[in-house]
């Protein structure tokens, strides 16, 4: 075989026979010295993919299972820090990811992005990708570099199904509670932009009492940020029972350390 671009070509085609029958040459080869089904295999492009990074964009089940019965590594990474499962997870290739996953591939491996395939999946709102992520513990926690959870990604990219996976437990139990009054068709959405704006003031906010050594919260993020996306809204807090008006309002530090005994303990603001 005068070169892998060749067999790059035949996987990018999905030319099942013409992949095996360059596999068969490259065997040859390497009874020669001239090269390797391993070197092959491993063979990128000018992108940095390998074989199976193309198979897996192309959808080709068979050629996926053919690399893989050859050794192909399933963790490898392209130029943007992609594995083949970043890939099938975006796709929603349900059938490709399975194979990925029994062959051991990294459910929280990070891309260029610090993403993660369940990041990917909940982006395009891929509940059977989703569904098999989290059956292999893939965790929904996980943050990117601008700190994004895939729940974050999918509510903005009004992915519901994905948002009905991966919502945070806590704040499951709050959505219920709140159902009649928040999840009105016409207010959806805005509610979610203004949940994430406030997630995000409270987790930076946190950080920075961390750092300052003076306390943490009481009671949970999910709270809070549900109280400033309610404030923000202008749904007002009379439509709800007294022992539901939790987050900033009824918030206070607790304090750590009785050196700070004199550190603010005002509600966050």
């Amino acid at each position: 075989m005068s070169s892998y671009w060749e067999i790059h070509d035949a996987v990018s085609c999905g030319d099942l026979e013409r992949v095996k029958s360059l596999l068969i040459q490259a065997e040859y080869l390497q009874l020669g010295g001239r090269g390797s089904v391993a070197e092959a295999v491993s063979s990128r492009d000018d992108f940095g993919r390998t074989l199976l990074h193309r198979a897996v964009e192309r959808g080709s089940r068979d050629i996926v299972e053919l690399l893989l019965a050859n050794k192909a590594s399933v963790n490898a990474t392209d130029n943007q820090n992609r594995t083949p499962l970043h890939l099938a997870a975006k796709s929603g290739n349900k059938p490709i990811m399975e194979l990925l996953v029994t062959a051991k591939a990294d459910v929280n491996a990070r891309d260029g992005y610090r993403a993660t395939p369940l990041h990917r999946a909940a982006e395009m709102g891929n509940k059977d990708a989703i569904e098999v992520l989290l059956a292999n513990k893939a965790n929904k926690n996980d943050t990117d570099q601008w700190d994004d959870t895939p729940f974050d990604y999918a509510v903005r990219a009004h992915q519901i199904e994905a948002e009905e996976l991966l919502r945070p437990r806590g704040l499951r139990k709050l959505l219920h509670r709140h159902r009649d009054r928040i999840l009105e068709s016409k207010r959806r959405f805005r509610f979610w932009i203004a949940y994430l704006r406030g997630r995000r003031a409270c987790r930076q906010h946190d950080r920075e009492m961390l750092r300052r050594g003076i306390g943490s919260w009481t009671i949970s993020m999910e709270e809070r940020a549900m109280d400033k996306a309610i404030e923000a809204l202008g749904i007002p807090l009379e439509h709800f029972e007294p022992s539901q008006r939790v987050g900033f309002r009824k918030g206070w530090y607790r304090l750590i350390d009785p050196r700070h005994i004199d550190s603010p303990k005002s509600r966050w603001q």
